[in-house]
């Protein structure tokens, strides 16, 4: 099993294999998207037509497997197994829910950032179908529209709800939000990082340690993980530092990790750039994802609370590289 090693180790590796990667269209040079493709299973139109019809409940994976078995995901994959893409216990996260950081495995195999709500109200313990809206990378999902499905933490797989809103342009422009579907009970609590998120960054001053937790094993997604990185910097839209991410990371929610717990945005890329000297990962942070949802749609912090940033940050941007 892959294990997340220490940050010094771990960031050798990744600045080798990003140097051999080349661009996708509208990226930073030299930058990787940290998505996996999606469990074979998820790739069936019908499973994943059956799963949307358990509604909150979900679909466990002992009978996404009898499924298979019927030929439901393709007569060439009867055989294989349906193996549980998420088995870790994410702490301090409620078991059934949909919640920060949860791993996301359709239409890509991700990991989600933060909930957010319209209005500045306490969030409710469960989802009306309008008004609640959980983050993730915009490359992550194809189309406004698109069923979003993941894992709820308690053995089985639901469907989120469809895609509100996306934007694939790049580092510092990448980010999606999928409108929950009435009745998901909702957790806004980060696993790992005890009272998380509560409020946003919006300073420029750099530096901080960060961490995330997320479900990156380099083959589709895997058993979440925490994820730890150093070194801060900090743009208007994209932000960067120096840590350990993986494949199927990409969405993951980002947070301080001073003691403040307060949230730094996405985590969407691996990167190599002039542009963006001194930092390995990089993705959108929440001042700019804030703005972009809309001035009513608010941060949902671990304790319910609200809370929004200024749209502006005053701290530039990188000439080039998307930023």
């Amino acid at each position: 099993m892959l294990r997340r090693g220490p940050v010094t180790v771990v960031v050798g590796v990744v600045l080798l294999a990003c140097s051999a990667v080349a661009a996708p269209a509208g990226a930073a040079e030299g930058s990787r998207e940290l998505k996996e493709p999606a469990p074979f299973y998820m790739q069936s139109k019908e499973i994943r037509k059956r799963i949307a019809r358990a509604g909150a409940k979900g679909v466990s994976y002992r009978r996404i497997q009898k499924w298979v078995r019927m030929g439901l995901a393709g007569k060439k994959n009867r055989e294989e197994p349906v193996v549980e893409p998420c088995p870790t216990a994410e702490p301090f996260t409620e078991s059934g829910s949909v919640h920060t950081n949860a791993c996301i495995t359709y239409p890509a195999g991700c990991t989600a950032n933060f909930i957010y709500k319209r209005g500045s109200s306490p969030a409710a313990p469960v989802s009306d179908g309008r008004s609640y809206f959980l983050g993730t990378a915009g490359h992550c999902v194809d189309h406004s529209g698109q069923p979003v499905y993941a894992d709820n933490g308690a053995g089985a797989m639901i469907k989120v709800g469809p895609v509100w809103k996306k934007v694939n342009g790049g580092i510092g422009n990448d980010m999606a939000a999928v409108r929950i579907d009435a009745s998901h009970r909702i957790d806004p609590k980060m696993p790992f990082v005890a009272n998380a998120p509560e409020g946003v960054y919006s300073g420029c001053a750099g530096g901080q340690s960060l961490t995330w937790w997320g479900h990156g094993y380099g083959v589709v997604v895997g058993q979440g993980n925490p994820g730890i990185g150093a070194g801060a910097r900090w743009w208007d839209r994209p932000y960067g530092w120096v840590g350990d991410a993986l494949p199927g990371d990409s969405g993951s929610g980002v947070v301080l990790a001073d003691g403040s717990r307060q949230a730094a945005g996405n985590l969407t890329h691996l990167v190599v750039d002039p542009a963006y000297f001194g930092v390995v990962n990089v993705g959108t942070r929440l001042t700019h994802y804030l703005a972009w949802l809309g001035g009513d749609i608010h941060l949902v912090n671990w304790d319910r609370s609200t809370s929004t940033a200024p749209r502006n940050t005053g701290c530039g941007n990188p000439n080039y590289g998307n930023g």
